[in-house]
């Protein structure tokens, strides 16, 4: 493990070469510009591997945002027929067209664009003003049986196929779910055989 330059003019311009070559080549890696300058006194004083384990670190928390620190945003599409695009710009690419109600949760949030994921996992953008607070679920399984009660044994209300979109009344106790069909009918689920929760 090297030591952090500690000022010392022998040490000096060797150790703030190779600080600088491999701040710059971590940069290059995780998309800078390729010959931009790093800023060199941010980093003065700490070890090549620290500084380099803080630049990675910082890039995760970036990308990704901090551990456990925020529960999924879990919205629908309030448009008959909205556009899924593949950047957040009319001119980019269009994706998918889903329909009103479908499920979405919402990981990025930028002006009038919002990155989503969907039941499949994919991510793309979408406008904004698109999405409602009404939550839905979609069925993930060939056939869900909704019951009358949080109960295996309870009556069958209504079987819903995958795909089916049907509106979240209440997450239950028990991993139940209450959810509600478009036609009017309601009863319960097991959270497993739908997505967004």
């Amino acid at each position: 493990m090297r030591a952090a330059y500690d000022g010392s003019p022998d040490k000096g311009a060797g150790m703030m070469r190779e600080r600088k070559r491999i701040v710059a080549a971590g940069l290059q890696r995780v998309g800078g510009v390729p010959g931009a300058a790093p800023c060199a006194g941010a980093w003065r004083g700490l070890p090549v591997r620290a500084a380099t384990g803080l630049l990675l670190a910082g890039l995760v928390v970036c990308l990704f945002g901090p551990v456990g620190a925020h529960a999924a945003d879990l919205r629908s599409v309030s448009e008959r027929a909205t556009i899924l695009y593949d950047a957040p710009s009319l001119r980019a690419k269009k994706l998918h067209v889903v329909g009103q109600y479908y499920p979405v949760e919402v990981v990025v949030n930028i002006d009038n664009w919002v990155k989503v994921r969907d039941v499949s996992g994919e991510l793309s953008w979408m406008e904004k003003k698109a999405l409602s607070d009404k939550r839905t679920v979609i069925v993930t399984v060939a056939l869900a049986d909704v019951r009358q009660a949080p109960d295996e044994k309870s009556a069958l209300v209504f079987q819903a196929r995958e795909g089916v979109i049907l509106e979240l009344a209440e997450i239950g106790a028990g991993g139940w779910v209450k959810v509600q069909h478009r036609d009017g009918q309601s009863g319960y689920i097991p959270g497993r055989q739908v997505w967004g929760l």
